[in-house]
């Protein structure tokens, strides 16, 4: 999580380890090409598919939480694909939306990394993110897209609290993965807020803003929670179970 990284020997200073927004786009449409020209290649799995027919032959959106109540997952990824299956009939659609997500992520990291020219290209055409969240059409890619919004949006995190509890709350819609890092990340925000207000002499109570992000927060994971809690005559989804 690039935003997230000490200064170094190793990443650029702060004025050096940005990237020109007109170079992170052009190579983010080459990305995008590439990536088109290899999904059409692409045999579509069984579970990318399933998605694609959840979303399809779902009604309506409360018909969709009902027949996604033993997948185990939030809704995000299949909310997203629903205004695609009423105007396209054919799941090519969801791949092309995918690849879209998948090059809105390498813009970002490309426009925001605090790395060298190198690193990045390296890390744009790694397995993870040439093919693994790009070219495979499931929520995973949707989670590593917010993950990135969110490192990008770290910096100015004392100014846009409320921006980055809503890209937690949507993270917390993507998978269980995604709450644990929803969990991990606010921790982290907000105890970096509590010791910045005890270091200080005149420190104050937290304020509007910053209690309205922690209950967007919670609420996005109390959502997904409930989602993700799989009915008693499920036998693909397991009853939680938690050992101490």
């Amino acid at each position: 999580m690039f935003a997230l990284l000490h200064r170094g020997p190793v990443f650029p200073a702060q004025g050096e380890r940005r990237t020109g927004a007109g170079w992170a786009l052009i190579l983010a449409c080459i990305y995008l090409a590439v990536q088109l020209f290899f999904i059409q290649h692409h045999e579509m799995w069984r579970d990318e598919l399933q998605a694609w027919l959840l979303a399809r032959d779902s009604e309506s959106i409360p018909a969709l939480f009902q027949n996604m109540r033993y997948e185990g997952h939030p809704a995000l990824w299949h909310l997203l694909l629903m205004p695609l299956t009423r105007i396209f009939p054919a799941p090519g659609a969801m791949q092309a939306l995918h690849v879209l997500l998948a090059t809105v992520t390498i813009y970002l990291l490309l426009r925001y990394a605090p790395f060298g020219w190198a690193a990045k290209l390296l890390l744009s055409c790694s397995y993870y993110l040439a093919y693994e969240y790009s070219q495979i059409s499931r929520n995973y890619g949707v989670a590593v897209l917010l993950i990135f919004a969110f490192c990008a949006v770290f910096e100015n995190r004392r100014r846009r609290m409320i921006e980055l509890s809503l890209i937690l709350f949507l993270l917390a819609q993507t998978n269980v993965l995604g709450v644990i890092m929803v969990l991990a990340l606010s921790a982290a925000l907000f105890t970096e807020r509590l010791l910045e207000s005890r270091r200080r002499v005149d420190a104050r109570p937290a304020s509007l803003r910053d209690l309205a992000a922690a209950a967007i927060i919670i609420a996005g994971v109390v959502l997904s929670v409930l989602q993700m809690h799989p009915p008693a005559d499920s036998g693909f989804a397991a009853e939680w179970t938690v050992t101490l």
